[in-house]
């Protein structure tokens, strides 16, 4: 059922910097946005925290791993090309606020009980050669290829929790140099930039009393560049790569609570900006001609946000992820 929620119009724009550890947004200490006893405060700051949470997690969805996965180099030229059909996927930690609750009144640390939830998603990759390299004797150097995605992101469920995109479908795109082309002797060596946008979601958390707090209009844009090195032994390749990822987001969260006592409330304009680390590695067999199969393992490591509300793990932790994908071409 809708609630009426209270509009203040002061917070349009409103930034959200990294939180620094144990400290109370002052959004959640203001009488004018959670009540004049503060009875909004604990869902307030909770759903900051429940924005900067999922932000992380979903922004490590979005951009690990190899842009071209199963290739370290560039293809090698016009018009060769690469088609891959993946899945990627992670073991999501998401609030269980059925467990913890929502209490009203001030804004109190606490840890939130958290459950985990399998999320993936699905893409159809296209890499086209559009220049070869200059051979320098030993190997050719600065091949370029361009790079597009079509990615399908699901919903995700949880007790109490759910991830509802308005788009199942977003596209990424992205270019890679080949800064050396693998030869007999020396490995493929490449650099890649790519875009990955999260299209707009809502979160929803409720617990059993039906207090809620919503995150809605959810937008993570993602940056990345990765540096790859890898080699072919006969049917066999590896892949080594690292790389970085920044991401912005935007969002507003509001807030419904009805026991013990009523709160209702809203910030809008809400942002958040963090750069991670990532490592990956890639093992291809090839089954014969132009079709190879993939299996990549990852790690991503290193966001700055951080919550005032304990999580385990916590924001900043280290998240993994593993790929599958079956390749042709080239």
């Amino acid at each position: 059922m809708r609630v009426s929620l209270v509009r203040i119009s002061m917070l349009l724009g409103l930034v959200v910097a990294p939180l620094a550890a144990q400290t109370v947004n002052p959004n959640c200490t203001n009488t004018a946005i959670v009540g004049a006893g503060l009875e909004g405060g604990n869902a307030c700051q909770q759903a900051i925290d429940i924005y900067q949470y999922a932000t992380q997690e979903y922004a490590t969805l979005l951009s690990g791993g190899n842009m071209e996965i199963g290739s370290a180099d560039a293809l090698g030229g016009f018009p060769k090309f690469r088609v891959a059909l993946h899945i990627t996927g992670m073991n999501l930690v998401v609030p269980a606020p059925r467990a913890s609750g929502i209490p009203s009144g001030p804004a109190v640390s606490t840890t939130m009980t958290t459950q985990g939830t399998d999320f993936a998603t699905v893409a159809a990759d296209g890499a086209l050669g559009l220049f070869g390299g200059i051979d320098l004797g030993i190997a050719k150097f600065g091949a370029l290829d361009a790079f597009v995605s079509l990615n399908i992101v699901p919903g995700a469920t949880a007790a109490g929790y759910t991830v509802t995109p308005k788009s199942k479908f977003y596209l990424g795109y992205g270019a890679r140099v080949g800064v050396m082309q693998e030869t007999k002797v020396l490995p493929g060596v490449g650099f890649s930039y790519f875009v990955r946008n999260m299209p707009s979601s809502t979160v929803i958390a409720t617990d059993v009393f039906q207090n809620a707090i919503y995150v809605t209009d959810l937008k993570i844009d993602t940056k990345a560049w990765s540096a790859t090195v890898g080699k072919h032994f006969g049917i066999v390749s590896l892949v080594v790569g690292a790389g970085q990822t920044t991401f912005n987001s935007t969002s507003g969260v509001s807030w419904a609570i009805s026991t013990p006592t009523v709160s209702q409330g809203t910030i809008s304009g809400l942002s958040a900006t963090s750069t991670q680390t990532q490592y990956f590695g890639d093992f291809g067999v090839k089954l014969g001609g132009v079709v190879d199969l993939v299996l990549e393992v990852g790690e991503v490591s290193g966001s700055q946000l951080q919550t005032f509300n304990t999580f385990d793990p916590a924001s900043t932790a280290s998240r993994s992820f593993a790929s599958f994908a079956v390749t042709f071409g080239k």
